[in-house]
This record gives structure tokens, sequence and C-alpha cells, in this order.
């Protein structure tokens, strides 16, 4: 048993959480099924994590919402008390402690006495105190600086002997990494040692929801399997590249900057290439060394766990919701999935803190204003070096400004007047006093936070984590300035303050940034509320992950491996039901000439024509992304904000335009067809349509559409932007689309997701003849309409015929939307109209059957309604819309070509007596419903905030090439560097066979 061997003494080895990482949890574990999955499976598929770690200590991450962080959850518990003699020992060591041990299994009294004399002669030549674990007999004539006891306290000493905060900044983001990897494994082990939960494991408990912090608390997620319960994880951090990979977001990474990164120019080449770095550093040393340890502890401790067993990485990949301590007001914007949602500031109440009477009156009367200085609690200013602090106490004395600053240790003599000491203050309520001017902290993102909610300038002195990054962020909006630690002295500290306290704009800057971020459509607790009840609600909501499929195709990297592109165009406008056979670049190239005629419709139409000739002052300009980017010129006439509206779902183009990361292997091209899209060839089939549409788009749609727009527009602004420019700078998309009915996509901020916004809630009204039929089919009802834009009477005779004979077949009556003269002798159960209310016909209780094309108008109707669709797709959209009900379980397609009396039999009865159709279509239409605000007020809100803020520029991706923003560049030079490596390697190879091979060859001359 050689886990059960390791006692609290192994702590004192040199990796002694990583040897028990490595003892395998299933060597405990019998009778298990042939097929053991690994913890990373596991937490792949977690739904909620509560994370034991906290931002203020560890480097902060970027995590999905439904990852919470508990750091400190172990401390109460697992506490060890040092002796009485100990302490004073650790204090009293002034150059610091060196603490030897060997833990329990490996005793240093068995060392050879040349290797023993090693160490003690080394030990006495150093400044440092060592504490050394020896279990024989006292050592005589032993250097003074060295302490032997047989046990130490090992886990209460190594707290008390962790390296000087600020001597942290010098550490290297690998040194520092590994640092955070081995907090995380004893961060588990301090939790599932815990008495409160070992008892609680071994009870039987029913858990409807697990919530853990994500921050290295991995082996946690165990719980969710346990009890089979959805995992929601939360994060004090902002957003990370460790989130995003865990929950299969996209990467961002010209724009999701590692969070232990410092580079100054995070966007330039230099940036993204350490930015690439550190981020596939990350990656390896995840993948490949900390969950597979992170697994083998928790198995050690959770037992007759489900079969099979999923790894930890699994189970946080399939997380259901992951609560994101980030807002796109004041970080980078970033596309996420639905189950990603930002509740940056979660933790600032409404409700200032009261503040002590004397601490009060200070601040009111301090008629000059107030510089509040605090590291927080994990930095303690004490331990400044001390020409650091002479520094800032010089400086702050020559201050007329009242500075309030957080002391931790004993009082300071000779203390400048205007500076108050005190071991805390109320930080929140301290930032929300109006006579607060500058604060001066580490930048750590709670702070950070209360600082921004406050609306108040930060100068920042990052030490560690997240902190550099943090304060580049505010650099870079303009209410912020970063210092150095190695840079403090009286010049730079004077002239940092007095900028900051002359130059108005840092004040305005930050009040800006600060109602920006607290204008929201919800309270980012009541947020936080409202998604975890959806999840609790939904048994999950699996809707809003990505489809279970490996990284490398869900990354498409398979596809990416070859690109193709052919063009081609026809120019006749045909019959409907024609187009069934019209190639994907026929079709498109329809479309697109449509978008020219449409543009030249409106500019040519008299009333737009005055509206040009006339002067006006526009707040902003909405349009439809649908062929209609001519239009997008009046944004730039009026140097308004464009907000564009889409009736289609989420598409190749509309992501391409606004710059979202393109999810190709989950995002289908519109126009696509592939009956098995995630397959492959189905995902190479999409790769190429949108290689196509983008060529088509760049170089030959878009250049024709600006000469168009250019005839009717006169006197624009100069310079006038090309199209695609003013589109890709759009303040706003209004997505007809919705996760809990499409594939789930991450979305930048300024893509707003508005499926059904068309649906009113309350019904349109029903002719009273048509009530009473609807009400009177005691058998349910059949509805069969092609909308507007498709007529059936435009069907193929034999077609129409068999619809005909199988309707007559049914005992359900049948609506029939029919635009031509009235067919004769047909089946009583049959009505005829020209014209239905569709909206107040699906939501009859009676109905138990639509059949249509799947326009994505009328399929959201129809779901809305929760009723199950027989779909005839035609052109466009209408064959992805079906075939996605088809996966879904609440529809069925039908090609038009096989139409006939035996199909539409087959099809229409299996969906009529089958109940799990309209099962399924009832749960979706209750997930598609179930939302904060509904689809209309949603994009009221939006639009509203766009006007608000001029635009909302924060909530677009920077203005960097699209090279750049994609990170090409990068990955070319990566490619570049591995072509010439294996370029050299291959000469080297040819050589050394060409100069052992010339000899062989005179060996052999030299011997005939």
């Amino acid at each position: 048993m050689p886990v059960i061997g390791l006692g609290r003494g192994r702590r004192g080895s040199k990796e002694p959480v990583c040897r028990r990482q490595k003892e395998s949890a299933l060597h405990y574990f019998k009778d298990l099924p042939q097929t053991k999955p690994s913890l990373e499976e596991i937490a792949a598929n977690a739904a909620l994590v509560l994370l034991n770690s906290h931002y203020s200590m560890d480097n902060p991450s970027a995590y999905l919402p439904n990852i919470i962080e508990v750091g400190g959850l172990h401390i109460k518990e697992t506490n060890e008390t040092l002796p009485v003699d100990l302490p004073k020992v650790l204090d009293n060591a002034k150059n610091g402690v060196v603490f030897l041990s060997f833990g329990s299994n490996v005793q240093l009294s068995e060392l050879d006495k040349d290797k023993l004399d090693a160490f003690l002669k080394v030990f006495g030549e150093l400044k440092q105190t060592v504490l050394m674990k020896w279990e024989d007999a006292p050592i005589q004539n032993i250097p003074k600086n060295i302490v032997l006891r047989k046990w130490f306290p090992q886990k209460a000493v190594l707290v008390d002997v962790t390296p000087r905060v600020f001597e942290m900044m010098d550490y290297s983001f690998e040194s520092y990494q590994m640092i955070l990897y081995r907090s995380g494994f004893m961060v588990n082990e301090l939790v599932f040692e815990s008495l409160d939960v070992q008892m609680f494991l071994k009870q039987n408990h029913k858990i409807d929801l697990v919530v853990t912090e994500i921050f290295f608390n991995e082996g946690l997620y165990m719980f969710a399997h346990k009890y089979q319960a959805p995992l929601v994880l939360v994060t004090t951090v902002g957003n990370s590249f460790k989130g995003n990979y865990y929950m299969r977001n996209p990467l961002q990474l010209s724009t999701l900057f590692h969070e232990y990164g410092r580079a100054k120019e995070p966007l330039s080449f230099l940036g993204r290439l350490y930015n690439f770095y550190i981020c596939f550093y990350d990656l390896l040393m995840l993948k490949f060394w900390y969950f597979p340890r992170q697994q083998e502890s928790a198995l050690h401790y959770f037992k007759d766990l489900p079969q099979p067993v999923p790894s930890l990485e699994e189970i946080q990949s399939n997380a259901a919701l992951v609560l994101l301590n980030s807002h796109y007001s004041l970080d980078n914007p970033s596309a996420y999935l639905p189950n990603i949602i930002e509740v940056g500031g979660l933790h600032i109440k409404e409700s200032n803190e009261t503040l002590p009477k004397d601490l009060q009156n200070i601040l009111d009367n301090a008629k000059d204003g107030v510089i509040f200085l605090s590291f927080g609690s994990n930095v303690q200013i004490r331990e400044l070096d001390k020409d650091k602090l002479d520094a800032f106490l010089k400086v702050f004395g020559e201050l007329k400004q009242t500075v309030l600053m957080k002391w931790e240790d004993s009082p300071m003599q000779n203390l400048p007047k205007n500076v108050i000491l005190r071991k805390w203050f109320q930080q929140k309520a301290v930032l929300g006093h109006p006579n607060v001017k500058l604060f001066i902290g580490h930048g750590g993102l709670l702070g950070l936070q209360e600082t921004i909610s406050a609306g108040v300038p930060i100068l920042g002195v990052p030490v560690f984590g997240d902190q550099f990054l943090n304060i580049i962020g505010t650099v870079q909006n303009g209410h912020g300035e970063i210092l150095y630690y190695k840079e403090i002295n009286e010049h730079v500290l004077r002239d940092k303050i007095n900028k900051m306290l002359t130059d108005r704009r840092y004040i305005e800057t930050a009040r800006k940034v600060a109602m920006r971020f607290k204008d929201r459509p919800m309270k980012a607790m009541d947020t936080a509320v409202w998604w975890t009840e959806f999840v609790l609600r939904h048994k999950g909501a699996d809707f809003m992950k990505p489809p279970k499929m490996s990284y490398i195709a869900y990354q498409n990297f398979d596809v990416y491996l070859v690109l193709i592109s052919v063009l081609g165009g026809i120019d006749v406008q045909p019959k409907v039901f024609d187009m069934i056979d019209y190639s994907f670049e026929s079709f498109q190239t329809i479309t697109a000439k449509s978008g020219f005629l449409v543009n030249e419709h409106v500019f040519e139409s008299e009333d737009v024509q005055n509206f040009l000739k006339q002067d006006h002052k526009i707040d902003l300009v909405i349009t439809e992304i649908f062929f209609n980017e001519g239009l997008y010129m009046f944004a730039h006439k009026y140097q308004a904000p464009l907000v564009l509206v889409t009736t289609v779902g989420n598409s190749f183009k509309g992501n391409y335009y606004m710059r979202n990361p393109l999810q190709l292997s989950t995002l289908f091209h519109e126009y696509g067809r592939a009956s098995e899209p995630l397959s492959f060839l189905g995902r190479f089939y999409n790769m190429y349509l949108c290689t196509f549409d983008l060529l088509m788009l760049k170089f030959w749609y878009f250049p024709r559409q600006q000469e168009s727009a250019l005839r009717y527009f006169k006197d624009l602004p100069q310079p006038v932007p090309n199209l695609e420019d003013i589109a890709a700078n759009a303040a706003l998309l209004l997505l007809n689309s919705h996760f809990s009915i499409d594939n789930p996509s991450a979305y930048l901020p300024n893509i707003i997701e508005v499926g059904g916004l068309h649906i009113k809630d309350t019904n349109d009204t029903l002719p009273a003849d048509l009530q009473n039929v609807l009400d009177n089919a005691k058998n349910g009802v059949v509805f069969l309409s092609f909308g507007s834009n498709v007529q059936l009477s435009e069907l193929d005779k034999d077609k129409l015929d068999a619809f005909l004979k199988v309707f007559g077949e049914l005992k359900q009556t049948v609506l029939m939307k029919w635009e031509d003269v009235p067919i004769q002798n047909i089946p009583k159960n049959i009505v005829l109209r020209k014209w239905f209310p569709q909206k107040a016909v699906l939501a009859h209780h009676n109905v138990k059957l639509f059949i249509g094309h799947g326009g994505l108008l009328g399929l959201q109707e129809t779901i809305s309604a929760g009723v199950p669709i027989l779909g005839v797709p035609v052109f466009g959209d209408q064959y992805l819309n079906i075939l996605d009900t088809v996966r879904k379980g609440h529809g069925e397609i039908l090609y038009y070509k096989e139409i006939n009396e035996n199909t539409l039999r087959t099809k229409i009865n299996k969906m009529l007596k089958d109940r799990t159709y309209m099962e399924t279509a009832k749960k979706i239409a209750a997930r598609f419903k179930d939302r904060p605000m509904n689809p209309l007020d949603t994009a009221v809100w939006w639009t509203e905030y766009v006007i608000r803020h001029k635009g909302a520029d924060f909530m677009k991706p920077p203005k960097i090439s699209y090279i750049a923003y994609q990170m090409l560049d990068v990955y070319l030079f990566l490619l570049g560097v591995v072509a010439v490596i294996i370029y050299v390697i291959l000469k080297v190879i040819t050589l050394i066979i060409n100069v052992f091979g010339s000899k062989n060859v005179t060996k052999k001359q030299k011997k005939t």
C-alpha cells in the first residue's frame, strides 16, 4: 500500500505533493469496467468547479462562468500550529530560512558520512538560518545557524518561509507557473484530507449542482462526476488562456493575453509571439504534466465512482457554466461561447460600506483631495525595500493632498503630517468618496474593479501574476499609469503622481470607464444567479456546449491543411423549385447580383434621393446585413454608429464582417447542405464554401458595391473608408440566432443574439371560423405552408398529387396555404387558404405537425410553439436549418426530389405517432424562451447602449490588420522557423552521409 504509507512527514521531501500525485488511484479501485477513463476525461465533462484558489495570491486566470473561486477553503481545517519557540526562530531569521527535510520515509541519519558532512559544511557558510529534520542523536559541534529537530510542522513552516513578495517580480514565467502548479496539488490534498470533506464523501447525498472556483482546483471537479451533477465554475480572475482552453472557447491569441504575460506592447508582433510561447508552454504543462497528476490525486480520495470515469479535463470542458470575472467595457473584448458569462465586479455591492466617523471626517475635510495607497492583504507595504519606502514618504510629504496609507507594521516615526496610517481601510467605501483623486495599488483584479467602479484613476505597481496585464490595460484605456517596482525613486514617483493629479484626462476617463462598466441589462450578481438557475432548470444545459468531438477536429486543424477555391456564375432568374438543382456557386452569384439590384433600387428611389440632399443629424444607422452593404455608407456620411440586423442566423459572412473568431468546425455556411457537417468531409466542404465566399466577397462583390455606393453619395467626409472597413467597425450586430436552437458559438460583445425577435408574446387573433376549425380538430391538425417566397402553386403536379393523396388518408385536419385558384375535389379534411396567421395557428394546442421549407423565421415560430417540423428545403439556409432539427430530434427532412406518396406517408405517420418528436419540440421551446430579457427588449437595450456610449468602440476588437488579428504573421513565422530547423537537420544528415560515404568509397578503392 504505497499511498497509505505516505504520511504527513512525507511533505518534507523535495517534491512531496508530486510523489503523492504519482500514486495511481486505480490501484485502489477493484472490479472496474475494462474501459478506464482518465481523470482528464472526467474534467472535460464538469458542470461546475469549486476552485480552491484566489486571485489575490495566485495568478489570475480567465474562467468560464461555471468556475467559482473559494480560495482559502482549507485554511481553517488544516492549519498546523508552530511550537512556541519556533516562531521566534523564524521571525528572527533576517536573512531567510533554508528548510531541509526528507519526510518520514527517508531519514537523514542514513546519509553517507561524506554527504552529511557536505550538507553541514555548506550550511555553516550560509547567512540563512537552517531548519534540519534529524531523526537520530544530536550532532556534535554543528554550526550555530542550524536548528535540529526530529519533527517539524512542515506546512506551517513552509507557509512561514515563503519568499518576500517583492522578490517574486524577478521570477521567470516558467518558475512562477511551476510554483502555482505545485500549489494546486497541495490545495487539493488539503481539501480532500480535511475531516469534513472525508465525512461528506462517506455519506450519501443528492446534489443538484456543483459550484467551484477554477484556479488550480481541478481535482475538485470529481465531485461533479461522483454526484452526476452539472458543474458550474466561478473565477475571480479575468479572461485567461487556461479557462478558454478548458472550455474549448476559440483561442483568440491576438487579443487573449496570457494572464502572467508582461509584454509592454502585447499587440505588436513580438508581443503576440511572446504570448503564443507562454500559452503553448502552459498548454503542454497542463496536458502532459499537471492534469495527469491531479487525476491520480483525485482518484486516491474518490471511491465507488460512476463508470466510466472521465478525465478531469473532460469534466471541465463539459462544465455547464463559467461565471467570468471580466467585462468587455474594461478588458479586451473577446468572443465567448454561450455558457461563458461575464460577471465582472460580482463582489462590488451597490450599498457603500460605512466609514468610521474619524475617517469620514478626514475624507470630508480633505480640501485638496485624497491619495489612497494600499497593496491589499497579500502584498504588505512593510516588505518594501527601504529606499522605495523612503521615496514614497518623501514624495507624499511634498503633496497638498491627504494620503491614506495601509501599513501593517508598528507605527513609523517622523511621519509627514499629511500621511495617515491604518492597518486596514474599508477600501470600497474609501474609493467611493468623492475626494479620492488617485489610488496607488498593485493591480489585483478585485481591487482594480473596485477602483474602476468608483471612477478613480490608478497608479499601478504590479508585483506578480495578472497585475502587470491589468495595469497595462488601464494605461491603454487612459485611466492609469504603470510604475515598475525597480524604477521607484523620488524623481519617477514625483513625476507620475503629479502628472496624474494635474491632468484631468485621467479622472475624466476613469469616470467614463466607470459608467460603461456599470451600464448593464442586469447587475453582475443577478446575472450570475439567473444563469446558475438556468443551468439547474435545463439539467446542465448541454445545448450551450460545443459538440463532443476531438480538439483537433473542433479547432478544424485537419481541414486547414487544404484550401480550395472555385468560382462560377449564372445570370437567369429561375423558378423557385428549379433552384434545388443549383450549385452553391451559382446560387451565391444570384444572391450577390440581387444585392446590387437592391442597393440601386434603394438609392434611386425619390425619397432616398431627397433625403441625401438634405442636412441631417443622425444618432444611429440601422440596416439589414444581407446583401445591403452599399447602405453602410449612410453611417460614414453622417458619422454615426452602424447597427447591423440580420434575419438569418449565425453566418460566415456576419462573422467575417465583424471580425468574430471563425469557428469553422461548428460555424456552417448558411448555404451548406452536408448531412454530417461535423465529419471531416463535412468540415472540409464547409471550409471550401467559406473560402469561396470570402474570395468572392473581397475581390468581386465589395469592390462593385463600393463603386455603386459612391455614385450616389456626394461630399462624403474624407478619407472615405471601404465598405468592408465600415462593416468591420459596426457598433453592433443583432443576430437572429440563439444558442438554445443553434450550434453554440462564441461571440464578441458587440454581437447580440436576438433569435425570435419577430415573435410577439401576445398571440395573433385567429378568425372566428378558423378558431372553430382548430378547436374542433379532435385528432389534431397538420399545417402546411411554404411562406411568402415559395408558393405551393409552383409544385410539380406529381408532388402536389402526392400531398393531396396522403393528406386525404389522415384523421387529422390539414390546413394548407394555397395561393392559386381553388383545387377541385380535394379531400374533406383539407382546408385551403391564401393566407394563415401562422404564429397564431402554430400556437394552437391542437397543431401536431408543421410542414414547411425551413426558412428561419417560420422555423423559429414553429420552435417557439413547440411543434415538430417536416422540412422540404428549397434554397439558401433552409437545408442547414432543417438538418439541425433532425439532429436535435424535433424534425425530419424530405428532399424535394424524393417526394412521392410512399416517402410522404412514411414521414408524416412516423412524426404523428412517435411522441418523442413532440416532447423534444416542447423541451426546445422551453429553453428557447428561457431568457433574462425577451429578444425585442434585448435588441432595444443594446441599441440604446450603443447610442449612450457613442458607438461603444470598447466592444470592438483592436484596430490592427486582419493578418495580425488572426495571428497569421506569428503562425507563418513559427512555420518558417520549423522549416529552417528541418532544412538544417536534413542538410547535416546529408553532409554526414556524404562524408562517411566518401570515406567508405576511399577505403574500398585502397583495398582494390
